[in-house]
């Protein structure tokens, strides 16, 4: 007696079925870039380096009593430059056959994610911006331990003691500081310590450390000492770090019929630079990686 087996009929009577909805990537948050500095409006028409100006301390001085002489100061002002010169691109190209052929066409999503894998790359230039930091380091990068209230009150008191404004301060961890650092402590989750109706771990509730808001990056640098993975958490104020953008997401559908190719091409580019402004006014978070 014939028998059908599937192995017989497979991609002949049985179809294969297609998602015609795309999954999307998954592509990192700008979360640093929007809370330092931005000088884009600086280079917008024109020019290569911002040149930021911050004024010196003033002192004071003890008046000679018989004759009320005193001597003025006269402190100068430092300058720190931003220069524009990273220049990036995200492209893709595809033939004119494969175009109209396919249900899907890769330019329909391809500007926003193109902007998703550029807020990556401000952020990644930033977080980088961690070896200028040098006043301020919280934890030993040889002997990391996890992120605790321990670490945020040691990296708060560095910034207090050189009178560094509490305010316009944003700490930025990686999720392991965030979830195997505070939410291991019962302090920071549990309902009775928190004011909360329930726990931490119930709600998932991000809440201000210290007042501080807390932003979870994955773009964060990784240093690998004798004690192991370390991530380079940070602890801002805005004017520690800033950037300046004079291309920000510059999109184009290229036709590259002229080049004597039958295909179409989407490019987005952007032009930036990045430096660290105030370097006293930041700290960088030695953290465990694991």
């Amino acid at each position: 007696m014939a028998v059908y087996a599937n192995s017989d009929l497979t991609n002949i009577t049985i179809d294969r079925v297609w998602d015609r909805v795309l999954l999307e990537n998954r592509y990192g948050k700008a979360g640093l870039m929007p809370k330092v500095l931005n000088k884009s409006d600086k280079v917008r028409k024109s020019g290569e380096i911002v040149s930021i100006e911050i004024e010196g301390a003033l002192s004071t001085g003890t008046v000679t009593a018989g004759t009320g002489a005193f001597t003025p100061s006269a402190p100068v002002p430092t300058m720190v430059n931003i220069t524009v010169n990273t220049w990036q691109y995200v492209a893709i190209e595809i033939t004119d056959q494969a175009k109209v052929q396919s249900f899907w066409d890769p330019n329909s999503t391809f500007p926003k994610n193109a902007g998703k894998a550029l807020a990556v790359a401000y952020d990644t230039a930033l977080a980088a911006q961690h070896t200028s930091i040098t006043t301020n380091v919280q934890g030993d990068p040889e002997a990391p331990v996890a992120f605790s209230d321990v670490s945020a009150r040691g990296a708060l008191l560095k910034l207090a003691d050189l009178n560094i404004p509490l305010e316009d301060l944003n700490f930025f961890l990686p999720p392991v500081g965030f979830y195997s650092g505070l939410l291991a402590q019962v302090e920071f989750t549990a309902a009775y310590s928190t004011g909360d109706a329930k726990s931490t771990l119930i709600t998932g509730q991000m809440k201000p450390l210290l007042g501080v808001p807390i932003t979870i990056l994955t773009t964060l640098a990784t240093y690998t000492g004798a004690g192991g993975a370390v991530k380079k958490g940070l602890l801002l104020h805005k004017e520690c770090m800033g950037i300046a953008m004079q291309m920000e997401h510059d999109y184009a559908l290229v036709d590259r019929k002229p080049a004597g190719l039958l295909s179409h091409a989407g490019v987005t580019q952007s032009l930036y630079g990045v430096q660290v402004v105030r370097e006293t006014h930041g700290v960088v978070l030695n953290i465990r990686a694991s």
